[in-house]
Parts: C-alpha cells; structure tokens; sequence
C-alpha cells in the first residue's frame, strides 16, 4: 500500500472504519478523496485515530475488523515517512509497535510487534479464534547483510505473544518453507492459512497453504496473464463460502475461487458490460458486511489479455456470501456471469 500520513475513519460502523481506512491507506503523501461517482454513503472523519504520546503515524500498510465487529486491527509502519527513498523498509531502524487495536472512538487499546521485528510489514488477518496474523513483504534487496528479518508471516496471541512464524528470517525463496515478500495472509474458519506469496511482480506469484499447525500443504500459481497466474499478489482474502479472492496487482484484477486440491483454477473479475471493471493495482479488505476493492490511478496497465477500468479506480463491495458463480475453493466447479453490488468513487496517489 501507498504512504499515507493521516487516517480518516467513519466510525458508524466497523465495516466502514475498515473500508476507509484502507482507502486512506492506499493513497499517496498529500493524495487527497477525489469526488464521488456514485454515491457514497460514508462519511469522513479527521483524524479518527490517534496514537498513544502524540506519536506521529506511519503508513498503513493493512486493516481488519476483530471478531466482535466493532474494533478494528491496523498494521501501521512506524513512524512516519520522512525520506521518500526509505518506502519498502520503514521500520528497519525503529522499535515502534507496529500492530494496533482501535476501539471504536479511534482510541488505541493495544499494540505490540516492536522491537525490531518487522522490517515492512504488509498484511493482517484476524483468525476464527482472534489470533493476528501478519505478514512482512520487504523486498530480498531492502535487507541489511546478515538481517534475520523479512520473508516471514507471524501469528500472534489477541494480547500479542508470538506463537507461530511461517517461513525462513531473511531468506527468500520458492520451497516449501520459504517465501518471497509475503504480502498478505488469511485464515481459514476450519484453520488452515493461505499466504500470497508474494509482493514482487517477477517473484514466486503463488499461494501457499499450510495447516492449522502451519505444516505445509500445496502451492498454486505462477508468474503470468492467464487464469490461475499473477503478477504480484499484493492481498488475499477469503468470503463466507470459502472461496479465496486474489488481488492480483499489476494485472488489475481480482481473481476468485482457486482450488483447495492445488491447482490453478481461478478466473478473474473480466466481465461483460455492465458487471464490475476491475480495479487498477487493487487490494482488499474483508469485513463481516462484505468484501471491499480498492485501485490505485496510477499503476501500471495490464496487458490485452486482461482489462482495466476506463474510469480509473474503483471500489467494488461483495455481498458477504461473495459472487455467486465463480469457481469453489472446495469444488472448482464454476457457472458463468458474476456482478458486484456496487461501485462508487476513485482516489489519486
């Protein structure tokens, strides 16, 4: 996600505090909310969240909603960004927590993963039993020589003890125990993690599955344009069915439904007219209400052998059940024509 240095929240519900929060998240230094298409029925609020001491705030590297429906979860990236050319490692040299809990009046109600942990953390999930997940998607060459960090998605106790790493500290690669700048993760109800693997256009371009007890399971997808490939898989989320949606970022697309067996089966959001366009270099948000999109303007434009909007970015919200004919994670089985509830507005970087 892009630098941002102030949040702006809708504290009505969690969904919409989640929604724009992540919005607000992908815009760049001095971006500001363009006007709407369609209408819009949140409201922003200055500075919703604050941190504890005054302390000024990082980029936002991801957000969700807890299991209760009411606080929201954020990875913010330390402090806030001073050089531009310190984007892709900001907390390298910081001991701040970078993992926060919001109560709804955008009071902070606890953080950790300080420390030194993280170098860029990216995404975070909240599994069915409240444990955070977190994933840190710096790049091989951001790493300092001998860095233990990086390449890593690390589960955490509701109260912020470490109880599960996922990957090798520092090491890229594509085997089993190995990631190259994971960017996001999600769990699933019956326990077993998907990670995207990873934020890196010309990387391994898969999804991971481990178990519950994080013993690796299948990896499907590879670099490319076509079904079941990606070029840099910047979110992954998973909606009520079960069915995993794909931001697969510099193909501006969101992709549904990749097989449990392992095989590349998705299919991705190039509907006919009238359906949703998908959105330019998208990432997701997941919520109790429903699945939210967000594009960036100014990404690159995939190739003919996948669409863009003409409109530029968009937000698109799923019904909570997700779109009805696209591919089961479960099955791999899939009908035709699929269509969001709605779109509405565009941000600048």
């Amino acid at each position: 996600m892009r630098h941002v240095q102030r949040l702006a929240l809708t504290p009505v519900t969690a969904l919409g505090a989640a929604a724009v929060l992540a919005l607000a998240a992908s815009a760049g230094p001095g971006s500001v909310l363009a006007a709407q298409a369609l209408p819009n029925p949140y409201r922003m609020v200055e500075a919703w969240a604050t941190l504890p001491g005054g302390r000024g705030m990082g980029a936002v590297g991801d957000v969700t909603v807890d299991r209760d429906g009411r606080h929201i979860w954020a990875v913010i990236r330390c402090e806030p960004l001073a050089d531009p050319a310190r984007f892709g490692d900001e907390c390298r040299d910081s001991k701040a927590d970078v993992i926060y809990k919001f109560a709804p009046d955008g009071t902070v109600v606890t953080s950790f993963g300080g420390g030194g942990m993280f170098i860029w953390p990216h995404g975070i999930d909240i599994d069915p039993d409240g444990n955070v997940w977190v994933t840190d998607a710096v790049a091989a060459n951001r790493i300092p020589k001998g860095d233990k960090r990086g390449h890593q998605v690390v589960k955490f106790s509701p109260q912020g003890k470490m109880l599960m790493t996922l990957g090798m500290p520092g090491m890229a690669g594509a085997g089993p125990g190995h990631f190259d700048s994971p960017a996001d993760v999600v769990v699933a109800p019956g326990g077993d993690i998907f990670v995207a693997d990873g934020h890196n256009e010309n990387g391994n371009n898969r999804v991971v599955r481990f178990s519950k007890e994080g013993k690796y399971i299948t990896a499907f997808g590879k670099t490319g344009y076509g079904p079941g490939e990606f070029r840099t898989l910047h979110g992954i989320t998973m909606d009520a069915q079960g069915r995993l949606f794909v931001a697969d970022r510099f193909n501006n697309r969101v992709q549904i439904g990749c097989s449990s067996a392992g095989r590349a089966a998705c299919s991705s959001t190039t509907c006919a007219a009238g359906s949703w366009s998908p959105t330019r270099s998208p990432t997701m948000c997941r919520t109790r209400g429903g699945i939210w999109a967000f594009g960036s303007a100014t990404s690159r434009r995939a190739p003919s052998r996948s669409s863009s909007s003409s409109r530029g970015p968009t937000r698109a919200r799923w019904p909570g059940t997700g779109p009805s004919s696209w591919p089961s994670i479960a099955t791999g089985t899939s009908t035709a024509g699929s269509r969001a509830r709605s779109s509405y507005g565009s941000t600048s970087e």
